[in-house]
């Protein structure tokens, strides 16, 4: 009998124990500071996981969506969620655990770095098309005087720079003495002696 039971406890596999267990699941826990600057260790909030490429939820994205459209982090977890049982203080310490989310905060950076390049795009879009529009003015203009106008606003593009105020910069170090008697010159100038 002692055979069989050798061979039973040799064939199973031990069982690991709770500390094994929990740091095979990755993101079962993290570090977050309390309340008072403590680091704690515990579950995420609300199910969420540190992966930053996981999808976000609906609440999530209506809370990024908010965002970009440009409310502050507490007017967007307003919009997104219920709060109307929570504190402002609670509501503000919320929606900055939602800014901090690395998934979030991920989508807030692409969202942002979208919406500045549809407005270089567009900035680009719209100097081209007064160009064009320009161009057109300057050749096919039913007056002389429009024609001219296009041509000189043409002359003011800084491609082009034919039309640019320049202005000229006297850089004539001075000391405080002559600076201060300069405007005692120009004071009494512009006011009289009296």
């Amino acid at each position: 009998m002692d055979e069989k039971d050798d061979k039973n406890t040799t064939d199973k596999a031990p069982t690991p124990t709770a500390a094994e267990a929990q740091a095979e699941q990755p993101n079962s826990n993290v570090i977050r500071i309390d309340g008072k600057g403590k680091k704690r260790m515990g579950k995420p909030y609300r199910g969420q996981t540190q992966d930053p490429d996981r999808p976000l939820t609906p609440k999530q994205e209506a809370f990024v969506r908010h965002m970009l459209e440009g409310k502050n982090p507490s007017d967007a977890y307003r919009a997104s969620y219920n709060t109307a049982n929570m504190t402002a203080g609670t509501l503000h310490t919320e929606a900055s655990k939602l800014v901090a989310h690395p998934a979030i905060a991920k989508r807030l950076r692409a969202g942002l770095q979208r919406k500045e390049e549809a407005a270089l795009h567009q900035g680009l879009s719209l100097r081209r098309f007064v160009l064009d529009r320009l161009k057109t003015e300057a050749l096919e203009a039913d007056s002389d005087s429009a024609r001219i106008s296009a041509l000189v606003a043409l002359g003011k593009v800084t491609e082009v720079g034919l039309f640019t105020d320049r202005l000229e910069v006297d850089s004539k170090d001075r000391s405080p003495e002559e600076v201060r008697n300069l405007l005692e010159q120009k004071l009494k100038a512009a006011f009289g002696d009296g």
